[in-house]
């Protein structure tokens, strides 16, 4: 399951988190909202020799090298989906 929130949701939640928190903040409908992801690049784990390490079923090993900065822009049209999976809170409660 998921739950989906439009960006005017969204921006609903931050203004009323802001207003809890005593900060003013008026969002202007053509200000811009972004939203920075940092994303792992993975690459392949090499001996000292450059041969990649493999895992004991022959695969190679991946570590992440680097973190990379996306920027993308959330919009009137947007919207943001949590997924969930509703069985897990269900086994919570019946313990």
């Amino acid at each position: 399951m998921f739950i989906t929130l439009s960006y005017f949701d969204v921006m609903e939640a931050i203004q009323k988190h802001l207003k809890d928190k005593n900060i003013e903040w008026k969002h202007n409908e053509f200000d811009d909202v972004w939203i920075e992801f940092q994303k792992p690049v993975w690459a392949d784990k090499k001996h000292k020799n450059g041969k990649v390490v493999k895992c004991e079923h022959g695969y190679p090993k991946r570590e992440i090298v680097k973190w990379e900065k996306l920027n993308e822009c959330f919009g009137d049209c947007d919207e943001m989906r949590i997924w969930y999976d509703d069985t897990t809170a269900e086994d919570v409660t019946n313990e």
